[in-house]
């Protein structure tokens, strides 16, 4: 990790991919609201991305082709 902007430090290049994934789906998929995800990891305690993704079901939140195409959409296909 560097130094960012102002002296923060910056995230590793996974740790942005997982931002982004998070932000698009709170915003695309439940509406601009992370409260279900956050009642849902107090009770899931999780470490990667693909844990949480496969418990978006156990929350009432979507896990279909539409939540799916978001994860695409910032991963790099070698």
């Amino acid at each position: 990790m560097g130094p960012g902007l102002g002296g923060e430090q910056q995230a590793p290049e996974g740790h942005q991919r997982v931002r982004n994934h998070l932000l698009d789906l709170w915003r695309d998929r439940e509406g601009g609201t992370w409260n279900r995800t956050i009642a849902l990891l107090s009770t899931h305690p999780v470490s990667m991305f693909r844990q949480y993704f496969t418990l978006r079901s156990t929350a009432n939140l979507d896990t279909g082709g539409k939540a799916r195409q978001i994860p695409r959409n910032h991963t790099i296909n070698y």
